[in-house]
């Protein structure tokens, strides 16, 4: 099974400016859950609608991924970017497993590919809650 979770709590949680990355990270999550479901994978979606601070969320959700018997955790997220248009715009996962890593990097450039960001690619990352809490 695959858990995925809205890496924020709602409006204005998150990145700003271009979108509003709270509000879109539930509508990607709820959209990619459907679509996924679709094509028999299971799947469990995380949204919180309780939180009121970034500590609360994390703790919310670290402890409702935990809570499933899962394959893969994935938490969706929008960051913000100074040349929103010109220089930053792509994608890249995070992960803190080595093992994951070729999985990682394919994984990557396929949403990459069906967004037609550039492909920032995978990136070791341990120093983040959701990361070292799942």
């Amino acid at each position: 099974m695959l858990t995925i979770s809205a890496g924020h709590y709602g409006k204005g949680t998150g990145a700003g400016g271009f979108l509003d990355e709270g509000e879109e990270n539930i509508e990607v999550v709820k959209q990619l859950g459907r679509k996924l479901s679709q094509k028999g994978i299971l799947i469990q979606t995380i949204i919180d609608t309780q939180s009121k601070t970034q500590q609360q969320n994390l703790t919310y959700l670290i402890r409702r991924h935990n809570a499933t018997q899962r394959h893969l955790d994935v938490s969706i997220h929008f960051n913000a970017t100074k040349n929103k248009q010109k220089a930053g715009i792509g994608t890249e996962v995070l992960y803190i497993n080595q093992a994951i890593l070729p999985f990682a990097q394919k994984l990557s450039e396929q949403v990459a590919k069906a967004g037609k960001f550039k492909n920032r690619g995978a990136k070791l990352r341990t120093d983040l809650a959701f990361l070292k809490g799942t």
